[in-house]
């Protein structure tokens, strides 16, 4: 996948470990791979994967997760690459399933 700034390659496998928790999916910055468990059912991992390409995406842009830097600060909201990355996500498919034919104009190139 070409973000603009690096190639990353999107690989599955059925089991993702991190920190003692297993993971739908995984971006590795440094080694510049997506990882998507293998045994999820088709939607999950479509979704799992749009996840981790925000995840991409956002990072391209300077969204990096410093929640753990700054903490909470009194009025304001905390906005970090993990619920930026999550909720794009979602929207994106909710937005693609709501208006498949909107989604074609948008993305489907001219004949």
């Amino acid at each position: 996948m070409q973000c603009g700034w690096a190639a990353f390659s999107i690989l599955t496998t059925p089991t993702i470990i991190e920190d003692g928790s297993e993971l739908d999916g995984v971006t590795d910055f440094e080694k510049r791979t997506i990882t998507v468990s293998s045994k999820l059912d088709y939607a999950a991992m479509r979704h799992t994967l749009l996840h981790e390409i925000w995840h991409v995406l956002l990072e391209g842009m300077w969204m990096h997760d410093r929640s753990k830097e700054y903490g909470a600060m009194e009025g304001i909201v905390p906005i970090c690459n993990e619920d930026l990355a999550e909720n794009i996500a979602k929207g994106t498919l909710l937005f693609r399933n709501l208006n498949p034919q909107l989604w074609s104009i948008l993305f489907t190139p001219p004949q």
